[in-house]
């Protein structure tokens, strides 16, 4: 890659999560709570001006460019390197050496652990967005029994 390339690809990481997150600056702000009419705290708040932008926002923003995207390039890159590395072949090396045994096996151990990473990624991810999701959007995904948990 060169220079100029490399400085496009960074520009593009920055930029594309400071431009899907700008709505947080118009619907943030500071917010005074009293509790027991004796004390007072302040904390950021949001107010969103139809509780269906909300929703889209936590669906389409959090959800698909936190979790989702990330989880489909890390699948789609390691998958790319899983080939790569497979199809590679060791020139002048018998079919069954005990190096070419070697080199399966080896093939393999790192295909499993690119596999593990990548499941690992999304089960420990994914409990937080699902329990987001949930609480979010009511009635979605958990039968009643479970909303205490949820809003607890």
């Amino acid at each position: 890659m060169t220079g100029c390339a490399i400085a496009c690809v960074l520009c593009a990481i920055w930029l594309f999560p400071a431009a899907i997150f700008v709505p947080w600056t118009f619907v943030y702000g500071e917010r005074t709570f009293v509790v027991d009419d004796r004390y007072e705290f302040v904390a950021c708040h949001a107010d969103w001006p139809q509780p269906w932008m909300f929703r889209a926002f936590t669906v389409g923003v959090v959800f698909l460019t936190c979790y989702l995207l990330p989880l489909v390039c890390i699948g789609v890159f390691y998958a790319l390197i899983g080939i790569r590395v497979w199809r590679r072949r060791v020139v002048n090396l018998a079919v069954e050496s005990r190096a070419a045994v070697n080199i399966r096996r080896s093939k393999t151990r790192l295909l499993r652990m690119l596999v593990t990473v990548v499941v690992l990624f999304a089960l420990s991810w994914l409990p937080l967005y699902v329990i987001n999701m949930c609480h979010y959007l009511p009635g979605l995904c958990l039968p009643a029994s479970c909303d205490s948990v949820v809003d607890g």
